[in-house]
């Protein structure tokens, strides 16, 4: 695999902590710098406060799950700068990706995670956002 063109700034939403620790450890292992919120509510400040690269967001989350929390970060970029943000889920039927699509995110990956699949699309995704601005 090719070495990153530039280190990225994600965050991770997701509240199992084996999850992640082993997503965090693959993308830091590539240079890449990894914030965690485990929660919804907790993402969403975290997303309002720093500027990411790209979110990792689990769709099953305690409280506000992934597909609203989206959903409250698109309406809080109101058509500004849009992060990339790339579903982390179980659901893996064409429905869930659909579901998770309309709710504002830009891609999907279904868990268990394949780490080449993972850093290829967030790098990627990365790349085309640092292009477009």
């Amino acid at each position: 695999m090719t070495i990153p063109q530039r280190a990225l700034r994600m965050l991770l939403a997701e509240d199992a902590p084996d999850h992640q620790k082993l997503v965090a450890y693959i993308l830091r292992g590539r240079g890449h710098t990894v914030d965690i919120a485990g929660d919804g509510q907790q993402t969403l400040c975290m997303a309002q406060q720093a500027r990411y690269d790209v979110i990792l967001m689990d769709v099953e989350m305690p409280g506000m799950d992934g597909l609203e929390t989206t959903k409250a970060i698109r309406a809080w970029e109101n058509g500004n700068r849009r992060v990339p943000i790339i579903a982390l889920t179980a659901q893996a039927m064409t429905g869930d990706r659909k579901r998770c699509l309309a709710a504002g995110m830009d891609a999907h990956l279904s868990k268990p995670i394949n780490q080449h699949e993972m850093i290829s699309l967030v790098e990627t995704l990365a790349g085309k956002t640092a292009a477009g601005h």
